[in-house]
C-alpha cells in the first residue's frame, strides 16, 4: 500500500528529557524552559492524536469482543450488544473495566513498541485518509508546524529575557557582534544580516527604540533585575527572526559559540519561512518563498501559486531540527551563565 501522507516519518517525536527541571542549572531561566517544554509536548500530542484514537478504538473493540465470549461463548455482531435489552447481565461493566485494563498496559509500553504500533497503524490510517482525498490531513500538519514554530518563538523571547535579567552585567550592555565569517550573509546564504543598532542615514545611532522614562519608573529606577524585561519590551521584536538572531548576537558578547550556533542555524528559518507562508498565504506557494528556500532539498520541486505540499516527511524534517537546536540553545545559555556567574543557580 501507498504511503501517500508518509505519517509514519512522524514518530518518533523530539526527546526533550535534556532539558528537564533538574537537568537545568540555572533556576531563573526554569520557567522559560518548562513552558516551551509543554508547548513542544502540545504539539507531539497533536501530532499522535489520530494514532492514538484508532490504537483506542481498537483496544475497545478487542474489550468487547473478550467479554462478548466471556458472557455468550461466541462473537455476535456487535450491533446485538448495543441495545441494553440484549446484553448479558454484567457485560457493560466487564466491558469498560477490561477496556480501562488494555489501556493501562499500553500506557506502558517502551518507546519501541509503541514506534512499531504505529508503524502498523499507518497503513490502516493512511486507507481511511484516502476515502477522504486526505482532506483532514493539511490542516494537521499545518497546526503542527504554526504550533511548533511558536512554540520557538515565544522561547526565544522568554529565554533571553529571563537571561539578560540574571546576568545583566555584560549581557545587558549588547556590545556583541556577529561571529567572524556570518557578518556579510547569513547562515541561510539569503541576503545581509540585520545590523546591530538602529541607524540615521548618517550613520548616528537611533534612539527611536530607547528605553522609556515611565518605564524605569515603573520598577522605582530599580532596573538591575530586570534589564531583560525593559530591553526586550523596547529594543527588539522576537516576532520576528532576525530580530531575535540580532537580540542573541549583541547580547552574549564572549564564550558564545554554541549560543549563536544554535540561533543561527538554518533550520529556524526553514521553520519559519513555512509558518509564514501558511499563516499569512494560505500555504499558497509565491516567488518570495521560492527565492528564500531556493536549494533546499526538502522544498525542491515546489510549484509557484500552488499549495504547498505537506506530509508527515516534511513536518519531520521541518520541527525535529529546529526542536533540537532550541534545546540545543537552552543548554548554551545555561552553560554560559553558569560559566559568568561563578555557578550561582
Amino acid at each position: 500500500m501507498s504511503s501517500k501522507h508518509k505519517l509514519g516519518a512522524l514518530y518518533p517525536r523530539p526527546k526533550l528529557d535534556a532539558i528537564s527541571e533538574t537537568a537545568i542549572r540555572t533556576a531563573a531561566i526554569r520557567p522559560a524552559v518548562a513552558s516551551f517544554v509543554e508547548n513542544v509536548q502540545r504539539v507531539n500530542r497533536l501530532l499522535v492524536m489520530p494514532f492514538r484514537i484508532v490504537f483506542e478504538t481498537v483496544l475497545a473493540v478487542r474489550a468487547g469482543d473478550e467479554m462478548e465470549y466471556k458472557h455468550t461463548g461466541k462473537l455476535e455482531p456487535m450491533t446485538d450488544l448495543l441495545d441494553p435489552s440484549t446484553q448479558p447481565e454484567g457485560w457493560e461493566n466487564d466491558r469498560a473495566g477490561r477496556y480501562h485494563e488494555l489501556c493501562d498496559l499500553a500506557a506502558n509500553l517502551s518507546a519501541d513498541d509503541e514506534g512499531k504500533l504505529i508503524d502498523g497503524m499507518c497503513p490502516g490510517l493512511e486507507w481511511q485518509l484516502s476515502a477522504t482525498d486526505g482532506t483532514p490531513v493539511e490542516p494537521w500538519l499545518s497546526s503542527a508546524i504554526i504550533g511548533a514554530w511558536t512554540a520557538i518563538e515565544t522561547l526565544t523571547g522568554d529565554l533571553w529575557e529571563a537571561a539578560v535579567n540574571a546576568h545583566p552585567h555584560g549581557l545587558a550592555k549588547l556590545r556583541g557582534d556577529w561571529p567572524k565569517g556570518k557578518e556579510k550573509g547569513q547562515p541561510e546564504g539569503k541576503g545581509p544580516l540585520p545590523p546591530l543598532v538602529n541607524t540615521t542615514p548618517l550613520g548616528k545611532v537611533s534612539e527611536e527604540k530607547s528605553i522609556r522614562l515611565a518605564a524605569l519608573e515603573d520598577y522605582d529606577f530599580n532596573v538591575s533585575s530586570v534589564m531583560g524585561t525593559l530591553l526586550r519590551d523596547s529594543r527588539y521584536d522576537f516576532q520576528n527572526l532576525k530580530d531575535i538572531k540580532r537580540a542573541y548576537v549583541q547580547a552574549f558578547f564572549e564564550n558564545q559559540e554554541d549560543v549563536l550556533d544554535a540561533i543561527l542555524d538554518p533550520c529556524l528559518y526553514h521553520l519559519s519561512q513555512v509558518r509564514h507562508l501558511l499563516v499569512h498565504r494560505a500555504g499558497i506557494v509565491d516567488q518570495k518563498f521560492i527565492d528564500s528556500t531556493r536549494g533546499v532539498p526538502m522544498f525542491a520541486g515546489v510549484e509557484i501559486r500552488k499549495p504547498l505540499p505537506i506530509d508527515g516527511e516534511l513536518v519531520r524534517d521541518l520541527v525535529n531540527p529546529a526542536v533540537e537546536k532550541s534545546v540545543s540553545l537552552i543548554q548554551a545559555v545555561d552553560n554560559w551563565l553558569q560559566s559568568h556567574s561563578g555557578g550561582t543557580p
